[in-house]
């Protein structure tokens, strides 16, 4: 867990999904044009073979056509200022990209808590205004808090210089700051100088996916594996998911695979009920050292935690199969609350066979075909629904009874799989 105080987005296939295609109709049909009417290219075709080229060893249109002008490769001089401007005056903003509330909100209350949130880009500074204007996210960031390449030429990203001179206007250092960017490069530079990274990949692809937007222009392959890379989201919608310690300042990334489905899903869900699932994972890997759930890539691990479907190894006995199968229940309702599972027998050490006492096997946890009776499912109403970092502040006793159940669990699992008559 680290302390942060400061955020730095990207924006170009970060603040809107790149499958928008929005990046190569800039990079594309719009620079060329450029190139074409200012430049004195004769043709889109030989336009964009330099500019391309140039893009690739700087990431940057304006320092590559600025470094191709010192080289005596541009028909004409290129002014910097009329790159921006075209861009904002070309760009078919409307087609493309729109505003999208649920992810205002999300910066919004980011914002709220106090942390210092920037803006980032390679693109020009006239470019980057209007396009944080299209997607209605102006307002959430003053112009001393916009970054574009101008700001940090001759430098740009990924060079460390361009990052340190945004972390020196924002006052920040790279320990406190988290960033969310697609490219691996940019990744790879800030994670080199101690900054919390967010890999931004909207199709998942992890080690054998495709780029796409500027990241396939630049063949920079999202990898979800390397070290750079602290967490992996599909878009800014995850974050209160996958960091809901944001809201409080801190970068600590809540683990997939202890993750319930509802929560993967993005459903609206109660938080004693996820905290349920969770603690099943954790008992099912203390007894039996290994996981539910695996897989090569997220997008993989995602889709089998949906399905909740898993495989019991031959060292876990009926009794312990049954408590589990209650509490990672894809259902959130039906799971048992940590009151009726402080019950179970195998919890309470009574049996072998996994039954409470006769005077309360009426209110069994499970049956044998692995049910729970409905007085023992988790309490909706005294504990709504709520989404990402909102849990409810006034809730009953569960959470006493999830602290007993939890400690009760860390003393089984110390005795080992075989403690209570499992086998």
């Amino acid at each position: 867990m680290a302390e942060i105080d400061a955020i730095l987005f990207d924006l170009d296939d970060t603040l809107y999904p790149v499958s928008t295609g929005f990046s190569d109709h800039r990079n594309g049909e719009v620079v060329c044009k450029f190139m074409v009417d200012y430049l004195g290219f004769d043709s889109m075709q030989s336009a964009k073979a330099l500019r391309d080229e140039y893009f690739q060893r700087y990431h940057s249109t304006m320092k590559g056509l600025n470094v191709a002008m010192e080289e005596g490769r541009l028909p004409k001089p290129f002014q910097q200022e009329d790159l921006g401007q075209f861009w904002a005056d070309h760009c078919d903003f409307a087609r493309f990209i729109h505003p999208d509330p649920e992810q205002f909100q999300v910066i919004h209350s980011l914002a709220q808590v106090g942390l210092k949130l920037a803006v980032f880009t390679n693109s020009p500074r006239k470019y980057a205004l209007s396009c944080l204007d299209k997607l209605g996210l102006r307002t959430l960031f003053p112009d001393d808090r916009i970054f574009a390449v101008e700001d940090v030429l001759p430098a740009c990203k990924p060079q460390p210089e361009a990052f340190k001179q945004v972390l020196e206007s924002i006052g920040s250092c790279p320990e406190k700051t988290v960033i969310f960017e697609d490219s691996m490069k940019n990744i790879r530079a800030c994670k080199a100088l101690g900054i919390r990274t967010v890999l931004v990949d909207e199709f998942q692809g992890g080690a054998t996916g495709a780029a796409a937007g500027e990241a396939a222009l630049l063949h920079d392959i999202p990898e979800h594996a390397d070290p750079a890379v602290d967490v992996v989201i599909k878009d800014l919608l995850e974050v209160p998911t996958v960091l809901p310690g944001m809201w409080q300042k801190r970068f600590e990334a809540v683990r997939p695979r202890y993750m319930a489905p509802e929560i993967i899903r993005g459903e609206g869900y109660s938080g004693f009920a996820a905290d349920m699932w969770a603690l099943g994972v954790v008992l099912f890997a203390l007894l039996s050292g290994t996981l539910p759930f695996s897989a090569k890539t997220e997008m993989q691990l995602y889709a089998r935690i949906r399905r909740g479907s898993f495989t019991f190894p031959d060292c876990l006995g009926d009794s312990q199969k049954r408590l589990l199968r209650g509490v990672m229940r894809k259902d959130a309702t039906a799971r048992p609350s940590a009151s009726a599972l402080l019950q179970h027998a195998w919890v309470a050490g009574r049996d072998d066979a996994g039954h409470l006492s006769s005077v309360a096997a009426a209110t069994a946890l499970m049956t044998d075909s692995g049910k729970a009776s409905n007085r023992l499912q988790a309490p909706q109403p005294a504990e709504a629904p709520v989404r990402a970092h909102g849990y409810p502040k006034s809730v009953t006793n569960q959470t006493a009874h999830l602290d007993d159940l939890t400690q009760k669990i860390c003393g089984i699992s110390n005795k080992g799989a075989t403690a209570f008559g499992g086998s």
